[in-house]
């Protein structure tokens, strides 16, 4: 397993589905990563944060007003102001446009990527494989590795 980047990360981008899912899913599944992480002294970014004001539009939460190319150039952004990516893709059968392409462009950008997959079949996929430093089914593992990245005694 290769890291991408010599820096210790100290900022995580946290992907995971949006599309399809009420705002508390999506507020509890960042929740539930920022506590586990936060013990390793990392700061997890949640670029959902401003979804008070977006709207469902045929399924994909998009802010009220706001061109697309705005929320895709936002989040880049954010990603690109964080040392490791963090992707949440759970959730079986689901469709993870975003999170596809934040795990290509941080992958591009020499980022670290940890990827949570909803079944062992996910993490043979080759596409999947050569974008990520490491992906698998087991949620521990995931914190563990990213834990890793902080060195010893990096925790609070």
């Amino acid at each position: 397993m290769t890291v991408h980047s010599d820096s210790v990360p100290g900022r995580i981008y946290f992907a995971r589905a949006i599309d399809y899912r009420n705002h508390d899913e999506i507020r509890s599944s960042f929740d539930a990563a920022a506590k586990a992480l936060e013990v390793h002294g990392f700061e997890v970014v949640d670029p959902t944060a401003s979804l008070a004001g977006w709207e469902i539009v045929d399924g994909s939460v998009v802010p009220s007003g706001v061109e697309y190319g705005q929320i895709v150039e936002g989040e880049l952004s954010q990603l690109r102001d964080c040392d490791l990516l963090l992707v949440d893709m759970s959730i079986p059968n689901h469709t993870y446009f975003g999170c596809i392409a934040e795990i290509v462009y941080a992958h591009l950008w020499k980022m670290p990527v940890a990827i949570l997959v909803s079944d062992s079949s996910m993490k043979t996929r080759p596409w999947i494989q050569y974008h990520a430093d490491i992906v698998s089914t087991e949620w521990s593992e995931i914190v563990a590795w990213v834990g890793a990245l902080a060195g010893p005694g990096q925790t609070r």
